[in-house]
Order: structure tokens, then C-alpha cells, then sequence
């Protein structure tokens, strides 16, 4: 487990040996960090794979701008020179 998690569960147990937390609610908060942490990184690679795919379309659509900028320059020049 991650640590956020395991702090959780520690609490989660303070609050329920001291009789703050009723064993239903210390159920669902042990529940909820376990959903959170099972959960949370194959979302969080979903994600980051969605951003990393779009920052190389954004890269790739900006190096063609540039490379046809480069060739109608250099298209001007040998122009210039015939």
C-alpha cells in the first residue's frame, strides 16, 4: 500500500479503539482507502498516457509547421538563385 493509505488505516483504528468511529464506520473508511488505493494508479496511467499521446500529437503537428516552413524557405531561396 501506499502510504496515504496506510495512515488512513492507522487512524481509522485510533478513532475506533477510542470509541470515535462506530465498527460500521471504521469498515467503510478501511473500505474506501483500499478502493482508493487499488483504483487510483491504473486511473492515474490512464490518464497520463491520454496527456503524454496529446502533447506528441501537439509536438508532431508543431515539427510539420516548422519543417514546411523550412522547405517554402528554402523553395524562396533556390528561386532566388535560378
Amino acid at each position: 500500500m501506499i502510504p496515504r493509505g496506510e495512515v488512513g488505516l492507522i487512524f481509522a483504528q485510533v478513532g475506533l479503539t477510542a470509541g470515535v468511529l462506530t465498527s460500521g464506520l471504521y469498515s467503510s473508511v478501511a473500505l474506501m482507502v483500499m478502493a482508493t488505493t487499488f483504483v487510483a494508479p491504473p486511473t492515474l496511467r490512464a490518464l497520463l498516457a491520454k496527456f503524454r499521446r496529446e502533447r506528441d500529437e501537439h509536438e508532431s503537428a508543431m515539427c510539420d509547421v516548422v519543417t514546411e516552413a523550412m522547405s517554402d524557405r528554402n523553395e524562396r531561396r533556390q528561386r532566388a538563385i535560378d
